[in-house]
């Protein structure tokens, strides 16, 4: 595990985002060898030496497979769009196509657990 996280960290180069007191721009570097990260940059605009370190906006994605195929969608969306009550909340939904769809089909899918839930319970004894 050790030498996996020394390999991990010898590998990052991190950005980092300096202002200069100079000249006030603010310039994003790319930090090659962690023995470098600790010294601030000249300023590729007025060429000063006096460089803040700023904290960075963090941007991520996440990445992770798609709820449904596009195979799924591509014969869902013209189905969705042709079904009175589907296609109203379609119409009215908000976000691409493909989110709008996933919305439907998700509240589709709960309305159908719930009336499983009720019929499941009906037919309990007891009930």
């Amino acid at each position: 595990m050790g030498r996996n996280r020394r390999l991990l960290t010898e590998r990052v180069m991190p950005l980092y985002d300096y202002r200069c007191d100079e000249c006030r721009q603010v310039t994003e570097v790319l930090v090659n060898r962690p023995a470098d990260a600790g010294k601030p940059p000249r300023c590729p605009h007025c060429g000063s030496a006096r460089m803040v370190k700023l904290v960075s906006i963090v941007n991520f994605k996440m990445a992770r497979k798609p709820a449904y195929s596009d195979d799924f969608m591509d014969k869902a969306l013209p189905f969705l769009r042709q079904q009175p009550e589907t296609a109203r909340r379609f119409a009215e939904g908000k976000g691409s196509d493909d989110a709008r769809a996933f919305q439907i089909a998700e509240h589709i899918g709960h309305e159908i657990d719930q009336r499983l839930e009720k019929e499941v319970l009906r037919k309990l004894p007891g009930s």
